[in-house]
């Protein structure tokens, strides 16, 4: 806020941190540039995330069907291996 002294000069104090067009308008690409480097990082960690999540499950459902298959193999009944001799074919068993 300008004090009455200020209000009094012709020109008023106004810091000057190299104030020209030029330097605003680069500091605000370089800070757009780091805003958007930002975004880019952080959507590429995200990423990075979803893909390791999604080959664990790929496992996790390879096991399973495996699991399953096993489950359903173990359900099958083999039938014993015939007696010949009972059988009067005791060829057969030789």
């Amino acid at each position: 806020m300008a004090s009455s002294i200020d209000l009094k000069m012709k020109e008023s104090v106004v810091e000057d941190w190299d104030s020209n067009f030029q330097f605003g308008f680069n500091q605000g690409t370089h800070e757009t540039r780091e805003h958007y480097r930002y975004l880019l990082h952080l959507f590429n960690e995200r990423y990075e995330g979803v893909k390791a999540k999604h080959a664990e499950e790929v496992k996790v459902e390879k096991l399973n069907a495996k699991i399953e298959v096993i489950v359903q193999m173990e359900k099958v009944k083999v039938p014993p291996y015939p007696d010949w001799c009972k059988l009067d074919e005791a060829l057969l068993y030789d």
